[in-house]
């Protein structure tokens, strides 16, 4: 099965980041095509739009419950107070 990698990265990036308001759509994006791009030699692509999914909600449920300080997500800082 194959899909519309592009269309599907959109609207997958767009149904987190209402979820996720704490990181910007483009970094949300960046995310999801990145994570697409780790599954596009899969001999098997059915469950990739599930994996990615997946994989995507867990590193932003991950940097998201991070106690404050800058963390980086894809080279793009989300900025908090650092604990110094």
């Amino acid at each position: 099965m194959i899909t519309d990698i592009d269309s599907d990265a959109r609207e997958l990036a767009a149904s987190l980041v209402g979820r996720f308001p704490r990181f910007s759509p483009v970094t949300i994006e960046r995310l999801v095509r990145r994570t697409y791009d780790q599954f596009r030699s899969a001999p098997v692509q059915t469950f990739v739009p599930i994996l990615v999914r997946r994989s995507v909600e867990a590193q932003l449920r991950y940097v998201n419950d991070t106690p404050p300080a800058v963390v980086m997500l894809d080279d793009d800082p989300v900025a908090q107070p650092a604990l110094h």
